[in-house]
């Protein structure tokens, strides 16, 4: 008997990669940056959307505390894309944090603390605890 197949889910008080990309005038290019879910909705639209609020580790400046509205486009065992509908051109690409995902978008310092690191969410709640309060919204 064939196992069933298990899809990606985001669950919250969870970290996550995500990889954003942005097309227009103003703002472009790629980024990456842990993520930690503080909630997801499913919004029952028949357009497979979810609202997802979310810490933003590495935003660049302001906010970091996020809320995107996902039309998912594929979803696989380790990993989801989406588009934001309400933001023309940008997509994001949401899937499981590891270290190696990890490693290559943060300075030296941090990337030698993540490979010693015995538990990466630990980690990174400890790192960003100060910036973004108790992480338990």
């Amino acid at each position: 008997m064939k196992k069933p197949v298990s899809f990606f889910t985001l669950h919250p008080n969870r970290w996550y990669g995500m990889q954003l990309w942005t097309e227009g005038p103003v703002v472009g290019g790629t980024t990456f940056s842990p993520i930690r879910i503080y909630k997801v909705r499913p919004l029952k639209s028949g357009n497979n959307e979810l609202q997802v609020d979310f810490f933003h580790a590495f935003y660049p400046e302001g906010v970091r505390d996020k809320s995107y509205r996902l039309r998912i486009l594929y979803r696989g065992t380790n990993y989801l894309l989406a588009q934001c509908p309400e933001t023309e051109g940008r997509c994001v690409w949401l899937g499981h944090l590891t270290k190696d995902w990890l490693k290559p978008h943060v300075y030296a310092e941090h990337a030698r603390a993540i490979e010693t690191a015995p538990d990466l969410e630990i980690y990174l709640n400890r790192l960003f605890a100060e910036i973004a309060g108790d992480l338990k919204k």
